[in-house]
């Protein structure tokens, strides 16, 4: 259970989503995600998150923070990332891989409020969640339809991502990254690869939000493969990931 770790105090406002807010200020016309079905450009991107935010603090559970992401990398797993960041939640994405008896352990283990669920695989989040699911509605883009979605401000130390391992006991073990923790990688990531805004990177695992975090706050393109389905995986193998150096 994580329900510890919620912090409620506003302290400060994370780097990296001003640093994402100047991005969308700078290029709101230049595309910020694509995947299979969906092209965003960051200011729809913002738009969208903001919107997915908005849901999210409107539906938020008095004792939990922790959201759950249901399926592989898209536009919809790089739209939950943000909007969870914006509304101070904070998120696990779930190896839909997983048998769903493993998938039902680590859900009750993190105590979700609610489940993002990716396109395709709703009847499987219907299996292993009894609560509320949400989908990304790509549709709304009119930035006039939605009020501005303020990010909540939260201390460095709030968590931010939650990542499971089995651990050395095949017992469910969360590895809490916080807010402050996530903007350290996003900044090593952006300097260790030296990102430019005309830059054009494969994101290919829905774990990586550093990197797609260290994309979004320096205004890359970011392109989804999926390496188990995807005919464009060979070709986003051959292109340089981003990497995010350890210590």
């Amino acid at each position: 259970m994580f329900t510890q770790l919620l912090i409620v105090t506003a302290k400060k406002i994370m780097k990296a989503l001003s640093d994402f807010r100047q991005i969308v200020e700078e290029y709101p016309n230049s595309i910020a995600v694509v995947d299979a079905g969906v092209s965003l450009s960051f200011s729809e991107f913002d738009t969208v998150s903001d919107a997915l935010a908005c849901r999210l603090h409107e539906g938020r559970r008095e004792n939990s923070n922790i959201v759950g992401y249901l399926g592989w990398v898209s536009a919809t797993c790089i739209v939950a990332n943000m909007a969870v960041l914006k509304a101070g939640q904070c998120i696990v994405a779930l190896d839909a891989e997983n048998p769903p008896a493993v998938l039902r352990e680590l859900i009750a283990h993190a105590d979700l409020s609610c489940l993002v669920v990716a396109p395709g695989y709703e009847t499987l989040a219907a299996q292993v969640f009894d609560g509320p699911t949400i989908q990304v509605d790509f549709e709304q883009r009119d930035r006039a339809a939605i009020a501005v979605f303020a990010a909540i401000e939260t201390v460095p130390t709030a968590p931010a991502t939650i990542t499971y391992t089995s651990g050395s006991t095949g017992k469910p073990k969360g590895a809490v990254n916080s807010r402050q923790g996530l903007n350290n990688r996003r900044r090593r990531a952006v300097l260790a690869s030296d990102l430019k805004q005309s830059d054009v990177i494969p994101s290919i695992n829905p774990c990586r939000f550093p990197e797609q975090l260290a994309a979004l706050s320096t205004g890359v393109r970011q392109e989804c493969f999926d390496f188990r389905t995807d005919g464009r995986a060979d070709r986003g193998r051959q292109r340089p990931a981003l990497g995010v150096p350890r210590g």
